[in-house]
């Protein structure tokens, strides 16, 4: 008798528990030991083609429309050159003539979701519908996203869920999600003492990791387990304080990063912080430990300094106002490091299954314009190399048809934001 499926994610619900069943993992081993179960979703997802996963980037400060809006050719221009200096340019669809909601400062609510408190952010949607097997729900990591408004991540009730600004806290929420049980490293946002995420997952898992080996997996899947490993140990190596106390990074052999801080807006923190929350990011969507990521770069009030550039970001929106040379230089910074977010996706192997979804707080960010907002598509289901005039749609059109290329529209706890499809973007 051929079994009636409700909609694609009930049968993928099936799927799942025949994979789990067949390898042999019991409930306490899944429930106890979330690498077990990331490892079934990722025996399921690499059987699957398209897009699985999401990630929402978020980009502070806005642009000038004319000194950034690439051309039909793809053709950058000063404020989106790096784009052009990461070789992206050709993975990303720019929607060109995009409007966001509540344009300026003080609004962050509104960057990930609709035009009221009511509405879930888009990471939080897709979380219940593309990511609702995976051990960690949303991933919402911030840079220097202090926004005294709330962070863009919410539920439906219109509250918001707090953004994790500080790396060790994203690295404990994963190593969590896996089973270790976050660990003890000094609290959310210390930097001293404590106990090895690695060492906690490990040792606590021991029996899991060698019934794993032993039992369930091929020889792929073990190569995946210890690339798994590998990665935790190498961002460890990153976050861990020096022995003996202090807040410097430890000095280690396979890496060392003692020029990175966990900064809230000092000069010459913002790129390492970045790089450190793409890493971790990478991270959580490689080891399929969730399938919805969130990144804040800098919040709506904009007031945090970038590297070279010795006053806030906000003030650059507003000065030097006949040729922009401030404005270039800090619209540059910031959405070269989208274009380096692209990047990272696209290094990590991740871009072939991963839908990246931007938005901005404005367009023209000396009027507080809403008009000609920056937004970008890139990744899986989307059609690359592109600039698309979108005619004035907003982020809830974007969201809207991101959710339509990843399928999630088609899960029953699905809620969208009153978006209409853009057309031109879903290859």
């Amino acid at each position: 008798m051929k079994i009636r499926y409700k909609n694609q994610f009930d049968k993928q619900r099936r799927d799942l528990l025949k994979t789990i069943t067949g390898a042999g993992i019991s409930r306490g081993l899944l429930n106890s030991f979330g690498l077990a179960g990331a490892m079934m979703i990722n025996r399921l997802a690499e059987a699957q083609t398209g897009p699985k996963k999401s990630f929402a980037l978020y980009v502070a400060g806005g642009v000038i429309p004319d000194l950034y809006t690439p051309n039909s050719n793809s053709v950058m221009k000063p404020m989106s050159q790096g784009y052009a200096d990461q070789g992206v340019a050709g993975d990303i669809n720019f929607l060109v003539g995009a409007a966001t909601t509540n344009p300026g400062h003080g609004a962050m609510p509104f960057r990930f979701g609709g035009s009221y408190y009511g509405q879930a952010s888009f990471d939080v949607m897709m979380a219940r519908t593309i990511g609702a097997n995976h051990p960690l729900d949303v991933l919402n990591l911030g840079v220097s996203q202090l926004d005294t408004q709330g962070s863009p991540t919410r539920d439906d009730l219109g509250g918001t869920i707090n953004t994790i600004n500080d790396p060790q806290s994203a690295m404990r929420r994963i190593t969590s999600a896996l089973g270790s049980g976050g660990g003890n490293t000094g609290g959310d946002g210390g930097t001293g003492g404590g106990t090895n995420p690695r060492q906690l997952f490990v040792d606590l898992h021991r029996d899991a990791i060698k019934t794993l080996n032993s039992k369930v997996l091929g020889q792929h899947e073990k190569e995946k387990l210890e690339e798994h490993l590998s990665s935790i140990e190498t961002l460890e190596s990153k976050l861990a304080p020096a022995t003996g106390g202090g807040s410097a990074p430890a000095q280690s052999t396979t890496q060392t990063c003692s020029n990175v801080a966990m900064p809230s807006g000092n000069d010459g923190d913002f790129t390492s912080h970045t790089e450190l929350q793409l890493e971790i990011a990478a991270l959580a969507l490689s080891c399929n430990v969730t399938a919805s990521v969130s990144l804040c770069l800098g919040d709506d009030t904009s007031g945090f300094n970038i590297p070279g550039f010795n006053d806030k970001l906000h003030s650059s929106h507003h000065n030097d106002v006949t040729t922009w040379g401030q404005y270039i230089t800090t619209a540059g910074y910031m959405f070269g490091l989208a274009a380096k977010t692209v990047r990272k996706l696209k290094d990590a192997g991740l871009l072939s299954d991963t839908l990246l979804v931007q938005n901005s707080d404005m367009g023209n960010g000396n009027a507080h314009s809403a008009a000609d907002t920056p937004m970008f598509m890139a990744g899986a289901g989307v059609r690359a190399g592109r600039v698309t005039s979108v005619g004035g749609a907003s982020q809830m059109d974007m969201f809207e048809t991101a959710a339509r290329i990843l399928g999630a529209d088609s899960h029953p706890a699905f809620k969208g934001w009153g978006g209409s499809n853009i057309s031109g973007v879903a290859s």
